[in-house]
C-alpha cells in the first residue's frame, strides 16, 4: 500500500522586509554630509507624506540637513509598486505502509520511495509590494561635474501603509545609509 504526500510551498512569509541598496565605490556618505532634501513640485499623496516622514527621520537620525546651495548631496526619494514573482513548489514523496500479512513489524515507520521527484513547481505566486526607495546624487552647484548617483536605497514591504509603518520603513532604510545591503532585514526599533 502507498500513500502519496503533497506539501505546497509558497515560499516564506515574512514581516522582514527586504532592502536593497547600492553605493558608488567612489563616494562615502555619511549623516554628517550637508544633504538637502530636493523639491518635488505636484508631489502625489504619496510620495509628499513620504517626504514629510523622511524629513523628520532624517532630523531625528542626527543628518546634516542644509539647502540646496549648501548641500555636498542631493536626496530624493519616491514611493512606487512593484510586482515579484515566487516560485510554488508542490513536493511529493510516496511512502510505502507496512504490510501485516507479509509479517513486518506494524512499529516501524514508513519507509520513503525517493524514486518519486521531491519538488514540482507550479504556477508561481505573484506578490505586490510598495516599494520606498530614496536616490542620493552629488550636488552640481558644490561638486564639479554633472549629477552623480553616489547611493540608492530601495525597502520593499506590504502593499499596507500607515505613517506609523512608513517611518519604521524609513528608519530601516537610512539604517543602510551609504552602504551597501540586499537581503531581508529586521525592522529598526
Amino acid at each position: 500500500m502507498a500513500l502519496t504526500l503533497a506539501f505546497l510551498s509558497t515560499g516564506c512569509a515574512t514581516n522582514r522586509p527586504r532592502v536593497d541598496t547600492w553605493r558608488n565605490p567612489q563616494y562615502s556618505p555619511t549623516a554628517a554630509d550637508k544633504i538637502a532634501l530636493t523639491d518635488r513640485p505636484n508631489p502625489r499623496p504619496q510620495d509628499a507624506t513620504l517626504g514629510r516622514l523622511l524629513v523628520a527621520e532624517l532630523q531625528r537620525k542626527g543628518f546634516a540637513l542644509v539647502p540646496s546651495e549648501q548641500a555636498d548631496y542631493l536626496l530624493t526619494y519616491a514611493v512606487s509598486v512593484s510586482y515579484n514573482e515566487e516560485p510554488r513548489h508542490v513536493s511529493t514523496s510516496v511512502v510505502s505502509a507496512p504490510s501485516q500479512a507479509a509479517g513486518e513489524n506494524a512499529a516501524m515507520p514508513p519507509a520513503w520511495n525517493s524514486s518519486v521527484p521531491p519538488a514540482v513547481d507550479v504556477n508561481p505566486v505573484i506578490h505586490r509590494s510598495r516599494d520606498l526607495r530614496l536616490y542620493l546624487y552629488t550636488n552640481p552647484k558644490t561638486h564639479s561635474g554633472n549629477f552623480q548617483m553616489v547611493w540608492q536605497g530601495d525597502i520593499a514591504a506590504e502593499l499596507t501603509a500607515s505613517p506609523e509603518r512608513d517611518s519604521i520603513l524609513v528608519r530601516t532604510l537610512l539604517g543602510y545609509f551609504g552602504k551597501d545591503q540586499n537581503s531581508r532585514v529586521d525592522l529598526a526599533p
